[in-house]
């Protein structure tokens, strides 16, 4: 419901009353395309999962929300399979922030029950993820895969998008490690030992 009173916002129709029925409908309409063509998922994510909960305490996922909120994510993991592997889930439209602010990391590092030193953070964005984890006392990897030069480039893309107004230049963010597969996490994750 979030996602709508800021698309209202955005609108001007702030002060627009909606019935419960017509906000749900509207939700429904903004979300449900997530169910009806879904995002695939990463080829080594089951694998690289069922190895991690062989090699450690406790797994998280922390997830900064854009176009679905956390219930629909939520949902989706279940259906592809792999909610089960996480002991604690973090969405930014649940916890009222986003990477890269400390609060989100110190969240799900609370909900783990563990020590922010302890923890590996894996992301795939220099800033919200590698920076993020490390001012909030975590090591973080970097899934630094290839990404299409058309998407990379094109402005209006998802990945363009996502880094347009960045607070710190990637060339001054020092990941503990890089990865370019998923599985490679388990040997960083080995190394750790």
């Amino acid at each position: 419901m979030e996602q709508i009173r800021l698309i209202m916002n955005a609108a001007r129709l702030s002060d627009f009353a909606l019935d419960s029925g017509t906000a749900r409908k509207l939700e429904s309409a903004y979300v449900d395309p997530i169910f009806d063509s879904p995002p695939e998922l990463n080829g080594d994510a089951i694998k690289t999962l069922q190895g991690m909960r062989n090699q450690v305490r406790g797994i998280g996922l922390i997830s900064n929300t854009g176009r679905s909120p956390g219930t629909a994510l939520r949902e989706l993991l279940r259906k592809y399979g792999v909610l089960g592997f996480f002991d604690s889930t973090v969405f930014s439209d649940e916890v009222g922030s986003r990477k890269p602010d400390r609060q989100i990391f110190e969240k799900a590092v609370a909900a783990l029950g563990t020590d922010p030193a302890k923890v590996v953070h894996i992301g795939d964005d220099p800033e919200a993820d590698v920076w993020g984890a490390k001012n909030a006392g975590m090591k973080a990897l970097l899934y630094d895969y290839p990404i299409p030069e058309g998407f990379k480039n094109r402005p209006s893309s998802l990945f363009a998008l996502s880094r347009f107004d960045r607070r710190v230049p990637d060339s001054e963010i020092r990941p503990d490690g890089r990865i370019s597969s998923l599985r490679e996490a388990l040997d960083f994750l080995d190394a750790q030992d």
